[in-house]
């Protein structure tokens, strides 16, 4: 991937998320050092962010001292996951928009993700490739809504389509352990 500096475009998306994140505490949490240190110091994180870290446990800390309105988040991260962050942040501060971005570009994990409480929801592999999906990620849950790419909108869509109806609705306690199943429990 090249990336064109300097362009219209760029100063524009750069305005945009300085605009979107304006008076918003932001923490990140993201696995790797480079990136995590060149999203703190970007222009439009640098005058919000208010802390960044690399693991579960050092995140979860910075979120417990500084109260973020944003926490951004990799699936993986140095030590712990970046899913079950979400979900401890969710249940200790359900109000804080949380946007994660996976490397793993599954179903599975996007549910995962959603289950632990993103609100917005990313691949790796889309970033920096002109589709808007960062700026259209920030704007929805800058609104209280879900980001979900449009690709994976359309994916889910059509196998929702394609499901048989159950025989009869699960239970509470049935949505509980299928849920726990599809996060490898036994």
């Amino acid at each position: 991937m090249e990336l064109a500096l300097n362009t219209p475009h760029l100063d524009q998306a750069i305005a945009q998320c300085t605009a979107l994140l304006q008076g918003k505490r932001v923490v990140v949490a993201l696995g790797n050092r480079l990136a995590l240190t060149s999203t703190v110091l970007s222009a439009p994180i640098q005058p919000v962010g208010v802390g960044g870290a690399t693991t579960e446990n050092e995140a979860f800390s910075l979120v417990q001292r500084q109260f973020p309105a944003l926490l951004m988040v990799s699936e993986e991260l140095e030590s712990g996951y970046g899913i079950r962050l979400l979900q401890r942040v969710r249940e200790r501060w359900p109000h804080i928009a949380q946007l994660i971005f996976l490397s793993r570009e599954t179903q599975l994990v996007v549910q995962e993700a959603l289950d632990a409480g993103a609100n917005g929801v990313m691949f790796i592999s889309s970033l920096g490739s002109g589709h808007g999906d960062f700026m259209q990620a920030l704007r929805t849950t800058a609104a209280g809504g879900v980001y979900l790419p449009a690709a994976l909108q359309r994916l889910l869509a059509a196998d929702r389509l394609s499901l048989p109806p159950l025989v009869e609705p699960l239970t509470p306690r049935e949505h509980q352990v299928v849920a726990a199943v599809a996060r490898g429990l036994t």
